[in-house]
């Protein structure tokens, strides 16, 4: 008895059955992985952002604010007829200076955070100097010999291949409301994060999950 044997329609239907199913596969595997890819980004943005907050926060808790005597202390940056207590935001650029005291030190640390272009992208620096007084005529910054009290040299806190939103830069990254005797001060922190390579485009205009924003506040009363 003769046996039959597959005809070329038959042969030709399993073939797109298999391609099809193999389409689906790959197509389930490369979605999948960009699924995954994203995740991770957005983990590494997430990261690289809560480190600066976290930093920001913990410097918080060090606010200088009183004098040995508990009596408000308050300070002052060259160029700025205003006084401070604890941290400052100069009204023409985006920086923040925080001064601190840590326990059993009587010298001061001055914390200058700033936004800068660095290496072609926005991010955030960090510059930071310790030994500093302040002077009780001036109330300036001093290192106690009549200089001012000036870091190493600014340290970019942020990996490069991150770099902050255009979008933040015009909200204003760092806002707030000075403190001072009997008045509560606020430090608020507005910072978006995206891949480096996409230049200046805007994150309102990218997908969903392709930049990571953070917005809080501290808050620091004076008695």
């Amino acid at each position: 008895m003769r046996k039959r044997g597959y005809t070329l329609i038959e042969l030709l239907v399993s073939v797109a059955i298999f391609v099809g199913l193999l389409v689906i596969a790959i197509a389930t595997f490369a979605r999948s992985t960009a699924a995954i890819n994203s995740t991770a980004d957005l983990r590494e943005k997430s990261q690289a952002l809560r480190r600066v907050v976290d930093g920001i926060s913990n410097d918080w808790r060090y606010l200088y604010l009183k004098n040995t005597n508990s009596r408000p202390d308050s300070f002052r940056l060259s160029g700025e007829a205003d006084d401070f207590y604890g941290f400052a935001l100069p009204a023409t650029s985006n920086d923040l200076y925080l001064v601190l005291r840590y326990p059993n030190e009587s010298k001061l640390v001055v914390k200058h955070y700033q936004i800068a272009q660095v290496a072609g992208r926005s991010s955030i620096t960090l510059d930071e100097a310790r030994g500093c007084v302040i002077d009780p005529s001036t109330r300036l910054l001093t290192d106690g010999r009549g200089n001012a009290c000036v870091g190493s040299g600014a340290q970019d806190l942020l990996p490069s291949r991150w770099a902050l939103d255009s979008t933040g830069l015009l909200n204003q990254p760092f806002t707030g409301q000075k403190a001072a005797p009997n008045k509560v001060g606020y430090l608020k922190l507005n910072l978006t994060l995206k891949a480096s390579e996409l230049g200046t485009t805007s994150c309102t205009t990218l997908a969903a999950g392709t930049c990571y924003g953070v917005v809080t506040s501290f808050t620091q009363g004076l008695e």
